[in-house]
């Protein structure tokens, strides 16, 4: 049996070495359009920031494939898949067979419709290529923008003025981390990064980017303010890369569409990590914003699958975490409900800048939001993963404030 992983992510490295503790004697093929071994891109702004060096973001080095057994192939650009005989098409012309395939690719950052953005030079951070890229163009003393105010917006602000940068966060809600935070706990983050260093404007976007005569780069904004820049940051989220699967007829929506063993609409081909979409009604109401954990799962799961088991994927059994390392904040589970079934426990000390939200429904916690008091995250967490029971004693401990 040969297995070909399409992409390097943590879905596919994952996949990958789940495949190889079933499949002893199988060939496994791991694809990536990056020249490196798998890396934590959620770690990305901490290496951009300085706060570690770029050989820490490494999982594994080349050896442990070569060790694993695992075929790793790097640099290569997949332009699409004959799904009838089972074979991948690189852009050379060069081609693979497989008899079982997992596309694990990612998305791809999303870039807003921005007049003039073809223009002047802007950067994501998808990659670290993208990294190195930002590194070697921020300066010390600049004007850095950053568009976008959820979490890799928030930690990029931050590296970024680690890096003796005036950061400016532009965000077209009324509050930052918007997926995550209420305006009353949206203010107690926007003071704290107020501290960092880091400005923020709400209710508005960039309208459009140019570069002056005397080779000022400026954008205005939706409101006619003008905003001089030395470095632009798009982060307003990404989009399933869907161009692998053009002139298939493997189903997608916004992602390809996978059921709960992450096969797709295609006999033998599977989808995991940033590129799959599932749907599940156990996970609705909750909001995935460093889907680590997830693409991890959901690998394994597909890994296990492809190998000839049954398991299902159960998203509710990875909850998604949201953390700032630079601050006192944690989020974790189901935040926003979408139905009236559920009590909603908030402590609010705006002058000590201390925020506490805790969801519960039948004495069962199911997420929480801290913010300036981390000191009982550990112990709640562990009562969200294994659905425990709660008293109001314990309640009572964890919504008060020191």
């Amino acid at each position: 049996m040969k297995y070909v992983i399409l992409g390097n992510s943590a879905a596919g490295f994952f996949a990958a070495t789940k495949l190889r503790d079933i499949c002893e004697d199988d060939e496994i093929v791991v694809i990536s359009r990056e020249n490196t071994p798998v890396y934590s891109k959620i770690m990305l702004p901490y290496y951009i920031g300085n706060e570690i060096t770029r050989d820490k973001l490494f999982l594994k080095d080349k050896d442990f494939y070569d060790k694993k057994h695992i075929k790793l192939v790097l640099d290569k650009k997949i332009m699409g898949i004959d799904t009838e005989k089972n074979i991948i098409i690189g852009e050379d012309g060069w081609s693979m067979a497989y008899d079982k395939l997992l596309i694990a690719t990612g998305g791809r950052p999303f870039i807003p419709p921005i007049d003039g953005i073809d223009k002047v030079e802007f950067f994501t951070i998808n990659s670290i290529e993208d990294a190195d890229r930002i590194k070697g163009c921020a300066q010390t003393g600049g004007r850095a923008i950053v568009l976008g105010s959820g979490l890799t917006g928030i930690e990029m602000s931050i590296a970024l003025s680690n890096l003796g940068m005036h950061v400016t966060m532009l965000e077209m809600g009324d509050r930052i981390l918007p997926m995550q935070l209420d305006n009353d706990a949206s203010n107690i983050m926007e003071t704290q990064l107020k501290k960092l260093g880091i400005s923020t404007m709400l209710k508005n976007t960039i309208h459009k980017v140019y570069i002056t005569d005397e080779g000022i780069k400026r954008t205005e904004l939706m409101d006619g303010q003008q905003l001089e820049f030395d470095l632009l940051l798009l982060a307003i989220g990404t989009r399933p890369d869907l161009s692998i699967i053009e002139g298939t007829s493997i189903k997608h929506n916004r992602g390809i569409l996978v059921n709960e063993y992450m096969e797709t609409s295609i006999k033998n081909i599977y989808a995991a990590g940033d590129i799959a979409e599932i749907k599940s009604d156990k996970n609705e109401g909750y909001v995935s914003s460093y889907i680590w954990p997830n693409a991890m799962a959901q690998g394994r799961c597909a890994a296990s699958n492809m190998a000839g088991n049954h398991e299902s994927f159960d998203g509710a059994a990875f909850q998604n975490v949201v953390q700032i390392r630079n601050m006192d904040f944690y989020s974790m589970g189901l935040i926003k409900p979408n139905d009236d079934g559920y009590d909603i426990l908030i402590n609010y000390d705006k002058n000590n800048g201390i925020y506490k939200k805790i969801v519960i429904k039948d004495n069962a916690i199911l997420g929480m939001v801290m913010l300036g008091d981390t000191l009982h995250t550990t112990e709640i967490s562990n009562i969200i993963k294994n659905n425990r029971q709660v008293s109001k004693e314990q309640l009572d401990t964890y919504l008060s404030i020191r």
